[in-house]
């Protein structure tokens, strides 16, 4: 099931992933070229997604708040221009890659890879 709410400045889906508890996901694009990025990320491209998967947790208390309604929240956050995800994203890929492959019969990282190659397509 998902449920979509849209205002102003927000956009959330929230998915029944499982019979866990509700998940808000929360996507976002980042670029370690950012000037305030631009050091970190030379030391390690992971940098800008893992740190603005960070940002989005804390910034004005989401993922307390998700936790008080009841939901999980995942920030799902893109490296722009390596096209490379945050840790927390990766996962989610990962094991809706799992699902495809058991329900299609095809390898969980041949699913995972042409999951994240579309993805890569629609950003572009």
């Amino acid at each position: 099931m998902i449920l979509v709410a849209t205002d102003a400045q927000l956009t959330s889906i929230c998915l029944v992933w499982t019979q866990a508890i509700p998940i808000a996901f929360d996507l976002a694009a980042t670029s370690g070229l950012r000037a305030s990025q631009l050091t970190a990320s030379a030391a390690d491209g992971a940098q800008a997604a893992a740190g603005y998967e960070v940002r989005k947790r804390t910034h004005q208390g989401t993922a307390a708040d998700c936790k008080d309604q009841g939901l999980q929240f995942l920030p799902m956050v893109v490296e722009a221009c390596g096209g490379g995800w945050g840790a927390s994203g990766l996962a989610v890929w990962r094991s809706l890659g799992h699902l495809v492959a058991a329900r299609f019969g095809d390898t969980a990282s041949a699913e995972v890879e042409r999951i994240l190659q579309g993805a890569a397509v629609v950003l572009q």
